[in-house]
């Protein structure tokens, strides 16, 4: 038993030491949803409700701040800074999808819910606890 107790505030204690925590879920309270590029970076921007029931509009969030490219394969990591490796992608409700570079001069093709981590706090966009703009 203790193994498993031991086991399991390893876990606990990485998963808050490391700034693991995400925000999910934007999509039950944001509406609106467009993409586009800025330099290297990828931008979502949303119209976003206010505890109060009101409307942020227009919160953007670099989603470089939110997800990595590893191989050409995207994951939700903390300043992970895809964009400067992946030149092409869309958007589709939630769901991004990639053309990335794989590190051998290919391209890989690749999707990732944004909805699992980005969420809105406060009427702003954001994931990993780092929030974008009104």
């Amino acid at each position: 038993m203790q193994p498993t107790l031991s086991l399991g505030l390893a876990l606990a204690s990485g998963y808050f030491i490391c700034g693991a925590v995400a925000n999910s879920g934007f999509a039950a309270s944001c509406n609106s949803f467009s993409f586009g590029r800025d330099g290297t970076s990828w931008e979502m921007v949303a119209n976003c409700a206010y505890p109060d029931g009101t409307y942020n509009v227009a919160t953007v969030i670099n989603l470089g701040k939110c997800i990595t490219n590893a191989g050409g394969t995207m994951y939700a990591q903390v300043n992970g800074g895809f964009g400067a490796s992946c030149p092409s992608a869309s958007l589709s409700g939630t769901v991004i999808t990639a053309s990335c570079g794989n590190g051998a001069g290919g391209y890989v093709t690749s999707s990732l819910d944004l909805n699992t981590f980005v969420g809105n706090q406060n009427g702003i966009l954001c994931c990993f606890g780092i929030c974008g703009g009104p």
